[in-house]
């Protein structure tokens, strides 16, 4: 099986507190994760947008690219332990669900898609379990919907809430630890990546996994 070919990219930037917001690779929304500042990447360039942009293109929706570490997913193609990588795709996700025992360090990045962007709560493309619910109520105010989290070695006690509508706003819960997400189309895009900006890029067919960091030994699940 044929090793997915490397590429190697700079991390941007924020322009506001120039902390590491992502990779420069296609159009994409990048989140700082200190100053919780809101870029959209084109070109090379790095404009500000406010959450309510989110999801509010007039063709088709945005769907947000974000990090994930030390994750585990189920996918049609068997389950990976352990991800590191870069998931440009969550609108085919079908649960997000919050796990014990899991590694803190994650960052996650998701939007709600123009299907029902006026509602708050999760709806078709998004479940949660119970158990989430009774650890994380949201309190009186508190925007509730689908995964929009991020917990670094400076926060895990936040989760950074974005939301499509004209008054979102940044809200935060409770921190529960671990994350699990099941994919049910494999047609979910992985784009691992290792710690010196090496990254690796494969087929919307295929994932590349491996243990730890990816760049050490990486393999190709297929169909």
């Amino acid at each position: 099986m044929d090793k997915a070919p490397s590429i190697r990219l700079l991390p941007l930037r924020c322009p506001s507190c120039a902390d590491d917001i992502g990779i420069g690779s296609m159009d994409a929304l990048f989140l700082c994760r200190r100053c919780l500042n809101l870029w959209d990447e084109s070109g090379g360039k790095l404009e500000k947008r406010d959450a309510q942009f989110i999801g509010e293109s007039d063709s088709t929706p945005y769907y947000i690219p974000f990090w994930v570490y030390g994750l585990t997913v189920d996918t049609p193609m068997g389950r990976i332990e352990d991800f590191h990588g870069y998931i440009r795709h969550i609108a085919f996700a079908k649960s997000i669900d919050f796990v014990e025992n899991h590694p803190l360090k994650l960052y996650i990045l998701a939007a709600l898609t123009r299907t029902e962007p006026h509602r708050l709560n999760i709806s078709k493309k998004f479940t949660y379990k119970q158990s989430v619910l009774e650890r994380s109520e949201p309190r009186e105010g508190h925007i509730w919907g689908p995964v929009m989290g991020e917990a670094t070695a400076r926060n895990y006690s936040k989760i950074v809430f974005l939301s499509t509508l004209s008054e979102a706003r940044r809200n935060s819960v409770d921190f529960v630890s671990g994350l699990k997400i099941h994919l049910t189309d494999p047609i979910l895009s992985f784009i691992p990546f290792r710690e010196d900006g090496a990254y690796y890029r494969e087929g919307t067919s295929q994932i590349a996994v491996s243990k730890g960091l990816i760049a050490e030994n990486p393999k190709v699940l297929s169909p």
